[in-house]
């Protein structure tokens, strides 16, 4: 019937296959199309048959460009994948990826800034500190890729800024929470008594001080945070002991105590007793003057003085 929107004639049924020819032209036209059931989570349906609860919807795609752009961050920063080309399925796969891997990492993001901060001055850094940079850019991704559209998470994800490399970035925030720890446990009173050391002991102090400020400056992919502190606390440590060893009085040496004198023995007599310590002796005959001279001669080391006399027949 010409004219008329309505048919009253009989109605016959499609084939089978004119079913899946619809959706196949709804699919090849509408390309970034997604399936949702109950109006909630996308769902993938058969393509031979649509449920009732099923509702097609047009899913807006980010640009090509900063398609392009995310991909390779996803990868360096979450370790996320997604293939090169751009599709509603491929967007919302790379997105799940993102934000399932960030999640973990959120509250140790902040924390680490805010430890980098707090022990900026112990550390050696200032906020330009590539460090300090990348965490901040770190945190400030999370913030962004935390709600909205899955298109509006890869522009986030695009234009993020990078201050050294999206790898650094990855490496911050997967290290995040362990950084965070060994900062919050930093002696830092330790490090702040050996670098003000002066004299003698001030370019070992500024040294101390001039390496940890270096390797602190650096982000985490380049120098590891933890290890660079454990160097300065140990070489702290070190130069406080050696400062103190210096500043020390000498202690005084103790006399060494002499041996008692030992009671010196009289050597034994030849023909007879020892002689006295002094006297005075007159002998006659020849065997009397032999014993005398015998004796004396037996204790002449310890003689002082002799005076001798004799007189023959």
């Amino acid at each position: 019937m010409q004219g008329s929107d309505s048919w009253s004639g009989p109605v016959q049924s499609a084939p089978p296959w004119a079913a899946c020819t619809l959706i196949s032209r709804v699919r090849s036209v509408v390309p970034s199309a997604q399936a949702a059931e109950h109006g909630d989570q996308p769902v993938q349906p058969a393509v031979d048959r649509l449920d009732d609860a099923v509702e097609l919807r047009t899913q807006v795609l980010p640009s090509k460009e900063e398609w392009d752009d995310a991909r390779p961050k996803a990868a360096a920063i979450f370790g996320a994948t997604a293939a090169p080309l751009l599709s509603a399925a491929g967007v919302a796969n790379l997105v799940a990826q993102i934000r399932t891997e960030a999640a973990p990492h959120r509250d140790a993001a902040t924390q680490l800034v805010s430890q980098l901060h707090h022990h900026a001055e112990a550390l050696g850094i200032t906020t330009s500190s590539d460090r300090l940079r990348t965490a901040k850019a770190v945190t400030d991704l999370l913030t962004g890729l935390a709600g909205g559209e899955d298109h509006t998470a890869i522009a986030v994800l695009a234009a993020c800024d990078v201050p050294t490399s999206a790898e650094a970035m990855g490496t911050s925030l997967k290290s995040a929470a362990n950084v965070s720890a060994r900062l919050e446990c930093m002696n830092t009173g330790l490090i702040a008594n050996a670098t003000s050391l002066g004299g003698d002991h001030a370019t070992a102090a500024r040294s101390i001080a001039d390496t940890l400020s270096a390797k602190a400056s650096r982000d985490e992919l380049a120098t590891p945070l933890a290890a660079a502190i454990d160097d300065a606390e140990k070489a702290a440590t070190e130069l406080l002991g050696r400062a103190a060893a210096a500043s020390a009085p000498p202690v005084p040496k103790v006399a060494e105590e002499s041996p008692p004198p030992q009671p010196q023995q009289e050597p034994a007599a030849v023909g007879g007793e020892a002689l006295p310590s002094t006297g005075h002796q007159i002998v006659s005959g020849s065997e009397d003057a032999r014993t005398l001279l015998q004796r004396l001669l037996s204790e002449a080391d310890r003689l002082d003085e002799l005076d001798v006399r004799w007189r023959k027949r």
